[in-house]
């Protein structure tokens, strides 16, 4: 579906993510839980990261989603934009974080990223 890209009032580049490690003992058990949050990481990462715990520990169970900050914003109140991967190129980066991003983004640009299942 075409949308107009003008109509977002916020963008988030430093998205905070979830990771959910589900595990149990036996199969007639219930699911227990481990979580956390994952920060400073694009969505590729932050799957990849969730990915190699569940390799690592083969009863596991794992899920990784994008968390909105826990604090009222009225701002954020309105449509907005999480940037799972890099930031808008045309935006001037405002620290080096963003920076990383935007040079992220080049350095992918022509290769084919690919989330593992």
């Amino acid at each position: 579906m075409p949308v107009d890209e003008r109509n977002s009032c916020w963008e988030e580049h430093r998205p905070r993510f979830r990771a959910y490690l589900f595990h149990r003992e036996n199969p007639q058990s219930s699911w227990a839980v481990e979580t956390y949050d994952i920060v400073d990481a694009d969505a590729i990462e932050a799957i990849a990261w969730t990915e190699d715990q569940a390799r690592s520990r083969p009863a596991l169970r794992a899920r990784v989603g994008q968390r909105v900050g826990a604090e009222p914003d009225p701002v954020k109140a309105h449509r907005g934009l999480t940037w799972l991967v890099g930031m808008d190129a045309n935006d001037n980066p405002q620290n080096a974080y963003e920076q990383g991003l935007l040079d992220g983004m080049g350095a992918r640009r022509g290769r084919r990223t690919v989330v593992r299942r």
